[in-house]
């Protein structure tokens, strides 16, 4: 059975531990595990699908506008050589690894995740 055939409950206890470090506070992971949780079954499962197929490594030269990758450094769910690939793939794109983070850096790292987006589009917007 895939992930996305099982239960809500079960979904959410074996996916949100992969979605952040080690480190992550135990009440931050629960609290990402209950909102997996309220996904609609079908909606997740087409999402699952579509990050499955899609293959968009050949448009990725070709983008022309300021592009920041943001990686968690102890991401399981897409490690670094993922994130190393993008930022070689698109032109003049940022790379920032953010320390002890995982996959969902924006929640478990959301303070530094936020400086580093924010200090990107400050200077794109300059460019």
């Amino acid at each position: 059975m895939q992930y996305s055939e099982l239960p809500p409950e079960q979904f959410a206890a074996a996916v949100a531990p992969t979605m952040f470090s080690d480190s992550a506070p135990h009440k931050l992971v629960a609290h990402f595990a209950a909102t997996i949780v309220e996904f609609h079954p079908i909606g997740l499962r087409a999402m699952a699908r579509a990050f499955a197929e899609a293959d968009v490594r050949e448009v990725l030269p070709r983008i022309e506008v300021p592009a920041l990758v943001l990686h968690g450094e102890k991401d399981v769910r897409a490690p670094i050589d993922v994130a190393e690939r993008l930022h070689a793939a698109i032109p003049g794109s940022t790379m920032v690894v953010l320390p002890g983070a995982g996959h969902v850096s924006c929640v478990e790292a959301a303070e530094r995740f936020t400086a580093e987006l924010r200090s990107f589009l400050c200077s794109a917007a300059v460019r």
